[in-house]
């Protein structure tokens, strides 16, 4: 080849390459998009040139779309490895929908490690000096470290070179409420928060700006973490902030009023603690080794990671975020909201946070699979309002503050639009880490569900629970006996009542199909270490829920015993028509708590004992085997992730 030839070919192939990084990338990538932490959203979004963020891929996908439609085989967003820290959650919409053969996809590429996260650095530590601030236990003088934040940023947890550490704490011992201390007494619910007394000197330097909270149970199986307001400690009283709707009128009624006391000063006094001042913007920490030196700290900032968000009810549900699957992604720290600040419209009925880090609402046959989400601040999936036909498989769901997954749909009346997921080998565990009557699959108005081949350990309460609400509840609002900090009652249940007054008399049997909790399948489920903290549950818990449930094949086992030595399989207020067979579980005291008060259910060939059952290692093989078979969860996730 000549000098000229040369020169020409090498000037062609400079254009052509200028070409490919300079097309837009709805001509150049067709159906991929490539993301990376070290990409910029200004470049084309190939493999080469990849954007910087999700929400530029999002809309990469809207122009193709509205320009060229998807391609045959839909589209594809690869994320490549590295993390990437989001200001504002990641939303999809139904204008982000996939087809049957075109689904959209956003998936780590070959492998990788792709992290979405949401954290803001806490940096600029020094070691804290007199004159001490107030409250400040002598223990913790010379000893804590503190750092300047935004005012008003007020967060629930701070991790230390990644590992989540303890908030500052009146008693230090979390497994066991009646280890608490008790409040004295409480007043009636009231417009600015209810009244509790407290004990002698507990109060003094607590602050009345709503940081402190105080997690409370308001039943031997329901606690609140609730911030406090309004604190006077010569006359011992604080005004609770909760519109968490689990309060008796006596909250010293069954076992409630044990309490611990949580980020204020005056309790900073353990090694690893941290307190957090939103009015003066510091946050102070007592770091166990004594230093902050090559530490890095931060605390997370979203609620929510990632919403998918279709049409609402005032939209008649007209289009919903469809064919839209999430695979092979880590999903970590989220922080939560304040129960004072809940909104109205949110069902409280579990005495779990509502907020989820990944929160799908007005969604069809949408996919998330081989994902790991840990370190909520709440939830780690919450299913709501109309959702149907949700695949979630593979995942593991850890160290969640509340529950693992929750599935809700509207209360009971004549809507029934949540249905027909697909929860199978999931690896839930280490969920109700501050909610303790979070269960690791929950679920309230939803039917047709199949819960399978789950493997679900350490929880503080139930690990798969159906619920309802009693039909004498649904004739008259008035017998409701529970109700938040400020009287209100319907964040209870959310009971469409306009409905359920057309349809009166209420029984026992006619108020089922309002529930549109029904005809669920539990099968083949690996239920360990259940009921851990709090009792009045099981393994598999069902009140006043839905008909035709059916609980079969179910394998776990437990060891330790409480006070009220909670049941394998709890069967519990109006539970009707429901069918248990075939469960095996090794665990001591009850094993089967019918308290259904009816005939209606059918318990066979269920085999639990204190000794370990005759076919409990076969069944569980026979579980983890299919697991294996079929492609098992991912399992990555410890406490310092």
């Amino acid at each position: 080849m000549n000098n000229i030839v040369r020169r020409r070919f090498g000037l062609v192939v400079f254009v052509v390459l200028s070409l490919l990084f300079t097309l837009p990338a709805t001509l150049l990538a067709g159906g991929e998009f490539y993301v990376s932490p070290k990409g910029k959203d200004t470049n084309s979004g190939t493999k080469f040139r990849p954007f910087a963020t999700l929400a530029r891929a999002r809309d990469a996908i809207r122009v193709l779309k509205s320009k060229d439609g998807l391609p045959k085989d839909g589209a594809t967003v690869y994320l490549r490895a590295g993390e990437y820290n989001l200001s504002e959650t990641f939303t999809l919409t139904p204008q982000d929908s996939g087809t049957t053969d075109a689904p959209i996809t956003y998936t780590a590429y070959n492998d990788e490690d792709a992290c979405i996260v949401s954290k803001r650095a806490v940096t600029g530590w020094s070691l804290l000096a007199a004159p001490w601030p107030a409250g400040l236990p002598a223990a913790a003088q010379s000893k804590v470290f503190v750092a300047d934040i935004s005012k008003a940023w007020r967060f629930h947890f701070l991790y230390v070179n990644n590992i989540s550490q303890p908030v500052a704490r009146s008693t230090r011992s979390d497994e066991w409420y009646k280890a608490w201390k008790r409040i004295a007494s409480c007043g009636p619910p009231a417009p600015a928060g209810r009244s509790i007394t407290f004990p002698a000197g507990q109060l003094a330097d607590i602050p009345s700006n709503g940081d402190a909270e105080i997690s409370m149970t308001t039943a031997w199986w329901w606690n609140i973490v609730a911030p406090i307001t309004a604190v006077d400690s010569v006359a011992r009283t604080a005004l609770l902030q909760s519109k968490c709707t689990v309060e008796y009128h006596n909250l010293l009624a069954f076992e409630g009023g044990y309490y611990n006391l949580r980020n204020a000063l005056p309790v900073l006094d353990e090694p690893g603690e941290w307190v957090v001042d939103s009015s003066a913007g510091r946050v102070y920490y007592w770091p166990p080794d004594g230093t902050m030196k090559d530490k890095t700290a931060f605390a997370p900032v979203l609620h929510e990671l990632i919403r998918f968000q279709g049409d609402e009810e005032g939209q008649r549900w007209a289009r919903q975020v469809e064919y839209v699957n999430m695979t092979g992604l880590r999903f970590l720290y989220t922080d939560r909201t304040p129960e004072s600040e809940y909104d109205s419209k949110w069902l409280t009925r579990n005495a779990e946070n509502p907020d989820a880090m990944i929160y799908l609402q007005g969604v069809k046959h949408c996919m998330f699979d081989n994902n790991v989400i840990a370190f909520s601040g709440s939830q780690g999936f919450a299913l709501d309002h109309y959702a149907q036909n949700i695949t979630l498989t593979r995942n593991e769901i850890a160290f969640s503050s509340s529950g693992g997954i929750q599935i809700t749909g509207y209360g009971p009346g004549d809507v029934d639009v949540n249905k027909n997921h697909l929860i199978e080998r999931n690896f839930i565990h280490d969920m109700g880490l501050d909610y303790m009557h979070s269960g690791a699959i929950s679920i309230y108005g939803s039917n047709g569900n199949t819960i399978r081949c789950n493997y679900m350990t350490d929880c503080p309460y139930a690990c798969v629970s159906i619920v309802g609400m009693p039909a004498r509840h649904m004739s008259d609002p008035n017998s409701i006996d529970t109700m938040d900090a400020y009287g209100s009652k319907q964040a209870l249940y959310q009971a469409r009542w306009e409905e359920l007054n057309r349809h009166k008399p209420l029984d026992t049997m006619s108020m089922r199909p309002y529930l549109h909790s029904g005809e669920n399948l539990v099968v083949s489920n690996v239920c360990d270490n259940y009921m851990q903290k709090l009792e009045d549950g099981g393994a598999l818990y069902t009140w006043e829920g839905g008909l035709k449930n059916v609980w079969i094949c179910n394998v776990g086992e437990r060891h330790n015993l409480r006070e009220r030595s909670s049941s394998s399989m709890h069967l519990d207020d109006d539970t009707a028509m429901n069918t248990f067979s075939n469960n095996t579980f090794w665990s001591p005291g009850l094993q089967i708590n019918n308290n259904s008060h009816n005939n209606s259910n059918i318990l066979k060939d269920n085999e639990i004992s204190p000794d370990k059952p005759a076919r409990y290692d076969a069944a569980r093989k026979a579980i983890f085997d299919y697991v294996i078979e079929k492609g098992i969860w991912r399992s990555t996730t410890r406490r310092n992730s």
